[in-house]
């Protein structure tokens, strides 16, 4: 996550609008699985390295709150991509969605509708958004977020695996030093080999 918050912070001062949109998505994804694992978790008063070592919990509905804002501004900077100059949007570098922005909103989009299901509870407003949120999300499995690796790069780091493999592997064994996969660090999603 640390990663993340790095990547954002860089993409922001440079007006890589695609980038920075990218960033919050992948964090807000990363700060979801976290809360839905242990409820409530270190949030406001985290990313301060040693300067705060005992950093207060933040109740799942606060993080929940967080995430829908980075989610929201994330897709609001996906949304400026065009504004940034040509050779400073994502394109190749992105071994999820190849820069693809569109894909990036659904996935911001189904962030949020999962967010809004597990809140809904008695709530028909956050079954509502839930359900907005959804139809603005991914139409088939072909739009789920997934790591595409390109074989050389494999190679490269001394991992062959037969060309077309789908396997699901932990990312830390594949590209521990790429800033993007960092964000997916000890998470197990599905990996392509080409």
């Amino acid at each position: 996550m640390e990663n993340c918050k790095n990547y954002i912070q860089v993409s922001d001062a440079g007006n890589y609008f695609g980038h920075s949109g990218i960033g919050r998505i992948l964090l807000a994804y990363e700060l979801q699985t976290t809360v839905d694992c242990w409820g409530s978790i270190p949030y406001s008063q985290a990313f301060q390295g040693t300067g705060n070592i005992d950093a207060k919990y933040d109740s799942d509905v606060s993080v929940y709150a967080a995430i829908t804002q980075l989610v929201y501004d994330g897709i609001n900077k996906l949304n400026q991509n065009a504004q940034t100059l040509a050779g400073n949007q994502p394109g190749p570098e992105d071994f999820i969605y190849n820069g693809n922005m569109g894909e990036w909103i659904k996935f911001g989009n189904a962030i949020l509708a999962r967010i809004f299901i597990h809140q809904s509870k008695g709530n028909a407003a956050m079954a509502d958004s839930a359900m907005a949120h959804a139809a603005l999300s991914f139409a088939s499995n072909a739009d789920n977020a997934r790591l595409v690796i390109p074989r050389p790069q494999l190679i490269a780091l001394g991992i062959i695996l037969p060309s077309g493999t789908r396997c699901i592997m932990p990312i830390l064994t594949i590209l521990p030093k790429l800033l993007l996969v960092e964000c997916f660090l000890h998470r197990m999603i599905p990996v392509t080999v080409f």
